[in-house]
């Protein structure tokens, strides 16, 4: 997992102003990646849901450049879960 959030972290970086739909796409992009990876090592649909939203919860938020931004990047993720 730590190779896919390295992948995550770097597409961030590597971009250079990002909206907060921008956010959100990348961020559908690599949790979609990192539940597919937890499933292939045997998690289940529920658990490999959590973790993988969890760990690219986990870089998304040491990215992203302030918390107001980071609050308006989740609630528009959450927005399109429903």
């Amino acid at each position: 997992m730590k190779n896919l959030q390295e992948d995550f972290k770097n597409e961030l970086k590597s971009k250079d102003k990002l909206t907060v739909a921008g956010y959100a796409e990348l961020y559908k992009k690599h949790a979609k990646i990192a539940v597919e990876a937890e499933l292939n090592n045997g998690a289940s649909e529920t658990q490999a849901e959590a973790m993988g939203n969890y760990y690219t919860a986990a870089v998304l938020t040491n990215c992203v450049p302030n918390e107001n931004t980071l609050v308006r990047v989740l609630a528009l993720i959450e927005d399109n879960k429903e």
